[in-house]
């Protein structure tokens, strides 16, 4: 099964919601699931594209900040691309630029 997680932040930022999103997926791993988490990425030196522990780590670069949230015009558009391929979405509410999917609940 494919999984994506999506969350505004991820490792190496830490927080409790962080945290948790990190086991979850390497739990998701270690049964032999795919797992994909979008996220931001926050600070310009981590890359787009990485693999942690197993996990796919798919970062989306903010355009701008207001406090702690980003504004990422160009996450719904990576969103689409990578639930079609999912047959799990696991978002984590709230993100500023959160997409709406198809089917989803508004």
């Amino acid at each position: 099964m494919h999984i994506l997680t999506g969350l505004t932040y991820y490792r190496p930022h830490t927080s409790g919601l962080t945290i948790y999103a990190e086991r979850m997926a390497r739990a998701f791993t270690r049964r032999g699931h795919e797992v994909t988490v979008l996220t931001s990425q926050d600070d310009r030196q981590l890359a787009r594209l990485d693999c942690l522990d197993g996990v796919t780590v798919v970062r989306v670069p903010p355009m701008m900040r207001v406090s702690k949230g980003l504004l990422m015009p160009a996450m719904p558009f990576v969103a689409w691309k990578l639930a079609r391929r999912a047959d799990v979405v696991n978002l984590h509410m709230p993100q500023l630029m959160q997409p709406t999917l198809p089917g989803s609940v508004k």
